[in-house]
């Protein structure tokens, strides 16, 4: 298991690495399948191309549909890149960072949990109130050691 250190410099690599690919719209698979949109673009036809993958060009229809569709099999779809010529990638693109995932995740773990302190407290006739600098370092102990993601109960 990584340790805290470790987790944070990944999470950072990632997001310097990941963070070129956005915006992934740019990536977005064409409405009929880029099996599909490539093979026409290299005026392959589907027995042509079935013929590569030792399948019918009915089979290859198949294909480009189940592509179109997002129930083709990852390693399908690496075939049919190779017989095209292509490369496949995959990949998970964070919509805001990794890290900025996590700061956010604990924040709301941290809001949850004060709500119910809030609740418990008024019952009592009491009140509290947090630093921010409590906040923050309650913050980074639930990034590094905390329940991060188990349910948030209310």
């Amino acid at each position: 298991m990584a340790t805290k250190v470790d987790r944070s410099k990944v999470r950072h690599a990632l997001d310097a690495r990941l963070g070129s690919l956005r915006p992934v719209e740019q990536w977005a698979q064409p409405r009929t399948g880029w099996i599909k949109v490539i093979r026409a673009a290299l005026g392959m036809t589907s027995a042509n191309l079935g013929r590569r993958l030792d399948i019918t060009a009915a089979g290859v229809r198949a294909l480009e549909a189940s592509e179109a569709a997002g129930t083709i099999k990852v390693a399908t779809l690496r075939r049919a890149a190779d017989a095209m010529g292509c490369d496949l990638v995959v990949a998970m693109v964070p919509r805001g960072g990794l890290d900025a995932y996590v700061q956010a995740r604990a924040d709301a773990v941290l809001t949850a949990i004060e709500t119910r302190v809030d609740q418990t407290m008024a019952l009592e006739d009491q009140s509290v109130q947090q630093l921010p600098s409590w906040r923050r370092a309650r913050r980074d102990e639930l990034i590094d050691n905390g329940p991060l993601w188990q349910d948030i109960e209310q």
